[in-house]
This record gives structure tokens, sequence and C-alpha cells, in this order.
């Protein structure tokens, strides 16, 4: 990775290890966004779930603030900060992110849907609930939200979770 990066390794032996302390936090948070499981990560960083996700909170917090410098030095940048920190939050891929702007979807569940061809909104909308509650780790109260997010509640199923829940308008 040393062709990725920005500033070169110290010589002081004390300030690189401080570097690499750097680029283990950086590998941790890119290797979170690509979706590798935590306990992959845990194995290969030596880390508990409470350390990953104090590094993943710090990170969404220092990609908020870029994405407010953005929006007073460039503008043209905030959208891609704004997607940069959505995919930190959730741990994602950029191709999960319209998923996971459902109420009670994940990244396990928005990939599991993907995985399975429903990758829009507008899919999710085509599906039926019987289809989409048959899908690993979704079942009959995550699909009946779906459905009932996108305006298409199940006729006598009301999903548990009222404050999962999102507007229909945010779609």
């Amino acid at each position: 990775m040393r062709d990725h990066l920005l500033i070169e390794p110290p010589d002081d032996l004390g300030r690189y290890e401080l570097y690499l302390s750097e680029i283990k936090t950086a590998k941790l948070i890119h290797d979170w966004v690509s979706e590798v499981s935590e306990f992959e990560m845990e194995k290969t960083y030596g880390i508990g779930p409470g350390d990953i996700r104090s590094k993943v909170e710090l990170a969404e917090w220092l990609m908020h603030a870029m994405s407010r410098l953005a929006g007073l030095i460039n503008k043209s940048a905030v959208p891609y900060t704004e997607e940069i920190n959505r995919r930190i939050a959730y741990g994602i891929k950029p191709d999960l992110l319209e998923l996971v702007r459902l109420g009670g979807i994940g990244r396990v569940r928005a990939r599991a849907l993907h995985d399975r061809g429903l990758r829009t909104i507008e899919d999710l909308r085509k599906t039926s609930y019987d289809r989409i509650k048959q899908i690993p780790n979704i079942g009959e109260r995550v699909a009946a939200s779906i459905k009932k997010q996108l305006g298409q509640p199940r006729e006598g199923v009301v999903p548990d979770g009222e404050d999962s829940q999102r507007s229909l308008s945010e779609f």
C-alpha cells in the first residue's frame, strides 16, 4: 500500500510506531467499508468489537467534520464526503447505499437482499412480500417493515418496532 500513502514513513522509531498505528487504523476502516466481517477484523487486528466500534465512530465524526469543511471550501466535494460517511456508518460498499436507507436494514440484511437481485428501492417495490421474507436474515417482520416503509403494507401484518420506520417521502 506504500504507493497509496500521502506521507512517507518517518525515520525516527518512536514516530514510526505511531505512524504504523495510524496506518493500521486506516486499514481497519477500509476493511470495515469493504464489508469485512467483524470476526475477521478481530482476528486480523487483535482487537474486540468495542474497539472496532470506537474506531468507526471516530472515523464517522472525522468524515462528518470533513463534510462540513467541504461545504465551506469545496461544495462539489460534499456529496462524496456524505457518501463516505454513510459507508462508514453502515460498514458497506457503495452498492448498498440505497438499501440501507430503509429502517431495520443494515450491512448484513442489505447484502442479503442485494445478493438475491434486490438492489434498489424499486426492486423491493416490485418484489412480493412472500419472496422478501424468505431471504436469509430478513424474515416476516422485516419483510413487513420493508413493505410498510414503501407504502405497501401487507394486510394483517403490523411490524414491531415502529420507531425504526421511515416515511415513504424519504424514498
